[in-house]
C-alpha cells in the first residue's frame, strides 16, 4: 500500500503537468507546437535551399500576432492623435508664417512706394530749385542791365562789409519771393544830432519819409531831395546798388570833407558822398525806366 501511494504521488503531478500545459489554450503548448513547426520548416528548408523566409518564421509571426491585435488598437490610436496634433499645429504655423509674409510683403511695398513718393518729391524740389535759382538769376541780371548807372564796383555782389551783406542777403529774399509789396527809396539830407554834422544818406521804408525819421532821437531830416516807390525787391536791388556806387569808403574817408560820421548813428552805413547829390538826383529821375525794363523783362523769364 505504501508503495502505491508512494508512485502516486510521483506519478500523480507528473501527469497533471502533462495535461495542464499541453491543453488547448496553454501558452507552453502553442510555444511547443511552434517550435515543432519551426524545426519541421528548418528541416524542409534543408532539402530546398529556395524556400521562402516567411513559410520559416510563420509561426512566429502567428504566435506573436496575438499580442500585436492586443496592442495594435491604442498604438494607432495614439499615432493618430500625435499625427493629427502635429498637422494642426504645421496648419496653423503656416497660416502664420504665411500671414506674416503677407504683412512683410505689404510693409516692404509700402517702404519701396514711399522711397519712390520721396525721390519724386525730391526730383521735383530739386527742379523747382534749379527753376528758382535760374529765375533769380536772370532776374538779378536784368536788373542790373536796367539801372540807370553803370556798376563801376567789379567785386562779387555781398562780398563787402557786414551791412552791405545783409543788404544783399535782403535782396535776394525778395527776389526769390518776387515780393511785390510797395516800397519806398529815398535820397535825403539829414543832421546828425550826436556829431551835429550834416550828411546824406539813401534807404528805403514802407512809411512816408517823414515818418521814417520823426521818431529818431539821433538824426534830424532836414530834406527830402528825391523819392521812388515801387516793388519792393525792384527797391532793394537798386538801393544796394546806389549804396556800393556812392558810399564813403575807408580810402575816400581819408580825404578832406568826405569822413563820415564821427559817431555812428542808426542808418551811418547808408551815408553816401554830399558831392554825387546831382548825380544821385538825376539817377532816381530815371528809376521809372528801371523798373518799366525790369517788370517787363520779369514776365518774359516767367
Amino acid at each position: 500500500m505504501s508503495e502505491l501511494l508512494l508512485i502516486v504521488f510521483i506519478v500523480g503531478p507528473i501527469i497533471y503537468f502533462t495535461v495542464w500545459h499541453n491543453r488547448p489554450n496553454s501558452p507552453w503548448s502553442r510555444g511547443y507546437k511552434d517550435n515543432r513547426r519551426v524545426q519541421s520548416n528548418a528541416k524542409a528548408m534543408d532539402g530546398n535551399k529556395e524556400h521562402d523566409l516567411e513559410s520559416f518564421l510563420e509561426p512566429l509571426q502567428v504566435s506573436t500576432s496575438i499580442v500585436d491585435r492586443e496592442r495594435v488598437g491604442p498604438l494607432e490610436a495614439f499615432i493618430a492623435a500625435n499625427e493629427k496634433a502635429d498637422a494642426e499645429a504645421y496648419a496653423e504655423a503656416e497660416i502664420l508664417r504665411k500671414a506674416d509674409s503677407e504683412a512683410q510683403r505689404k510693409a516692404d511695398a509700402e517702404d519701396e512706394a514711399k522711397i519712390k513718393r520721396d525721390l519724386q518729391k525730391q526730383r521735383e524740389q530739386d527742379e523747382q530749385d534749379e527753376r528758382d535759382e535760374n529765375r533769380v538769376t536772370n532776374t538779378i541780371a536784368l536788373m542790373q542791365r536796367s539801372l540807370p548807372f553803370y556798376c563801376s564796383v567789379t567785386e562779387e555782389e555781398g562780398s563787402e562789409s557786414h551791412a552791405g551783406k545783409l543788404r544783399w542777403k535782403d535782396v535776394l529774399q525778395a527776389v526769390k519771393a518776387t515780393d511785390e509789396s510797395n516800397a519806398t527809396l529815398y535820397f535825403v539830407k539829414l543832421l546828425s544830432l550826436l556829431d551835429n554834422k550834416e550828411y546824406y544818406k539813401i534807404g528805403i521804408t514802407t512809411k512816408s519819409v517823414e515818418e521814417r525819421f520823426e521818431t529818431s532821437t539821433q538824426i534830424e531830416l532836414l530834406e527830402v531831395v528825391a523819392t521812388f516807390t515801387a516793388a519792393r525787391y525792384l527797391v532793394l536791388f537798386a538801393e544796394y546798388h546806389f549804396i556800393r556806387e556812392f558810399e564813403i569808403t575807408d580810402e575816400l574817408s581819408k580825404l578832406p570833407d568826405m569822413s563820415g560820421p564821427d559817431v555812428k548813428f542808426s542808418g551811418s552805413s547808408e551815408v553816401v558822398r554830399a558831392n554825387a547829390r546831382g548825380k544821385i538826383s538825376g539817377f532816381f529821375e530815371k528809376l521809372k525806366g528801371y523798373e518799366d525794363k525790369v517788370v517787363k523783362g520779369v514776365v518774359e523769364l516767367v
